[in-house]
């Protein structure tokens, strides 16, 4: 029963009680000593002062050293080297706290507290892991691990993992000549040069990069050079943690493609950030998406009086509101969160919504963005995106939204699928509401794919690689434009501040990558390595072909330049729209076509009305009628 109550306490109060026990014994201890010395039980004042001044010093030694650090359970080989010169230094300073303060204490019995408190420490710690160690610990052999870095993260790093007992470090790498050839707790510092000759002799399965977090440039060069090993790459992921020296296993993370491709951060602008959202009533439309859910993040940081989520999703509501509501953020603050289930495409609902809570400012992030689920869904994708734009921008020019942001997409760049095609239409149908609507900001923001979203190849990818493949490609020449979640929300922010009114902005997108590096990139991050031509190698790409709809390559820009603004990343377009009439008489015709379901006059009517669009993929939707 003690036992129990012992494992289950906080960590604070564990260190608490190890403080007590090593301070009742190093008393005690250097009392017998003593007394063994003098033959007697009754010691004198100056003793009694020695004796009180030991556990002073022991406790002060056995902090620094980070004795306190150590996980008990987990005490290794190493810890016993920690505790002798921990002990050693203890006495030592004792000695000569003694000699300072000219106490006549009996030097063997100074040598005598040093064996005994050393063969406490010992015994004590030993007698612990033997207790609460778990069964499958004790038959585990530690995985052999490197380190990228010898400085002081290093070394947290270093007693963390050896402290779990399923890690050896077997060597640190460093790129300072000073520090080559050098040992750090046992530990040989190698060059970059002898990773391989270390991954082979030990088996080495795993590398930890204890480069702080300040330094990215450096810390992605390192990356890019580890893809050529079969080995899993963790970076620290807490920079707080670091600082205080409490670095936790949870604060070492995989590393993810995200991490590779994800660019330096420009600094927002504050201004920005916050001018369509302080003190506002803002609403959020699709708020359990991948992009909304991470709007609602960030719209959050900066303090709107109301943040209406607005989602068709019961889970993926409930999701995002329970997130909000847990937030430290939220619990610090006064904002109001209302999660409202419906429909962008019904009106009367918009409506009330817009009259009861009198938005001041809507993202629009609801949308089927996935190109060959519209492809077989066209009716039900078209109605959603383009209908379902038309509407909640009709409603916010009509109740006199201060701001609405639509958030689009590169494939509405002379789109060759209704996704696409549906997406290039609600972008027209916010440009042809502006004319109406004058005292609303329609923005549109234009970028290509995000990193980890819920159409993303990357999470696909991930999963195929964790059931050991194959990993599908569709083609080997496809191109996409990736950036990561964050980036994107806190730009599409930025951007919808910065409008005027009818503005189209694109976000830069950096190069184009790959899809196929893509994959043989991410089986690198996971420590296999990708199938060469003759079978040899962990994980097979096999290429599938594109899908209906899919083209090789994505545009952000139809027929226009893109001009600068002030913000380096963010960029402006001028792009022809049909005027609110044509538009207007354009959707009926649409609307019939969708109703009637005969999508190839469908497809001739959107060729009319979207430059450069071309369906030349037979039309796969189930439902046609010719």
């Amino acid at each position: 029963m003690i036992m129990q109550f012992v494992d289950k306490l906080r960590r604070p109060y564990k260190q608490a009680i190890s403080v007590a026990y090593d301070a009742t014994f190093a008393m005690l201890i250097a009392y017998i000593c003593v007394v063994l010395r003098v033959d007697t039980l009754y010691i004198d004042t100056s003793y009694q002062s020695a004796i009180l001044i030991y556990p002073l010093v022991v406790i002060f030694v056995f902090h620094l050293a980070g004795l306190y650090q150590v996980i008990a359970r987990y005490v290794s080989f190493r810890f016993l080297v920690q505790a002798l010169k921990a002990t050693l230094v203890a006495t030592i300073i004792w000695f000569g706290v003694l000699w300072f303060l000219g106490f006549d204490y009996p030097r063997t019995s100074i040598i005598m507290s040093f064996v005994l408190l050393l063969g406490y420490l010992t015994l004590s710690r030993m007698a612990i892991r033997l207790v609460f160690k778990p069964k499958d610990i004790i038959k585990a052999k530690p995985e052999s691990v490197i380190i990228f870095g010898a400085g002081a993260p290093g070394r947290q790093i270093m007693r963390l993992l050896e402290s779990s007992a399923t890690r050896k470090v077997v060597g640190f790498i460093d790129d300072k000549r000073d520090l080559r050839n050098t040992t750090i707790a046992g530990v040989m510092v190698y060059a970059r040069k002898d990773i391989p000759e270390l991954i082979e002799t030990f088996n080495v399965k795993e590398i930890f990069l204890s480069i702080p977090p300040a330094n990215e440039f450096r810390k992605k060069e390192i990356i890019h050079w580890l893809y050529q090993f079969p080995v899993r790459v963790y970076k620290l992921e807490n920079v707080d943690s670091l600082i205080a020296e409490q670095i936790k296993l949870n604060d070492l993370k995989e590393i993810k493609i995200e991490d590779i491709l994800g660019r330096d951060a420009v600094k927002a602008q504050e201004e920005l950030l916050t001018a369509c959202i302080k003190d506002k009533v803002v609403m959020i439309t699709g708020a359990g998406g991948s992009i909304g859910s991470q709007l609602c993040r960030e719209v959050i940081k900066h303090k709107p009086n109301i943040l209406v989520l607005f989602e068709i999703s019961e889970f993926a509501l409930y999701q995002i509101e329970v997130e909000l509501r847990n937030d430290h953020f939220f619990e610090n603050s006064n904002i109001q969160i209302i999660a409202l289930l419906g429909d962008v495409k019904n009106k009367q609902h918009i409506d009330e919504i817009l009259t009861k809570y009198n938005v001041q400012t809507i993202y629009h992030a609801a949308a089927y963005k996935h190109v060959p689920i519209v492809e077989y869904n066209i009716q039900q994708g078209i109605r959603n995106n383009t209908f379902g734009t038309q509407t909640i921008a009709l409603s916010a020019g009509e109740h006199g939204v201060e701001h609405f942001i639509l958030i689009s997409t590169d494939k509405a760049v002379r789109p060759t699928n209704f996704m696409g095609a549906s997406k290039r239409m609600a972008e027209m149908s916010v440009q042809a509401l502006q004319d109406i609507f004058p005292m609303t900001s329609y923005v549109t923001v234009r970028f290509g794919n995000v990193l980890g979203s819920s159409g993303s190849v990357v999470p696909l990818f991930r999963k195929q690689i964790e059931q050991n493949g194959p990993v599908t490609v569709t083609h080997p020449d496809i191109t996409r434009y990736f950036m990561t979640i964050p980036e994107a929300v806190s730009l599409v922010i930025q951007a919808g501040s910065m409008g005027k009114g009818g503005d189209l902005f694109l976000l830069d997108m950096g190069e184009p990558v790959k899809i196929v590096d893509l994959a043989k990139n991410m089986i690198m991050l996971s420590g296999r390595t990708t199938k060469d031509e003759h079978g040899f190698g962990d994980i097979d790409i096999q290429f599938t072909g594109l899908r209906p709809g899919e083209k090789l390559y994505e545009e952000l820009l139809i027929d226009a330049d893109a001009q600068e603004t002030d913000h380096p990343r963010v960029k402006r377009a001028q792009e022809a729209y049909l005027s609110y009439e044509l538009l207007q008489a354009a959707l009926q015709q649409m609307d019939e076509l969708l109703e009637a379901k005969t999508y190839q006059a469908l497809s001739c009517l959107l060729e009319k009305m979207i430059a450069g669009f071309t369906h030349k993929d037979p039309i796969v939707d189930p439902f046609i009628q010719v």
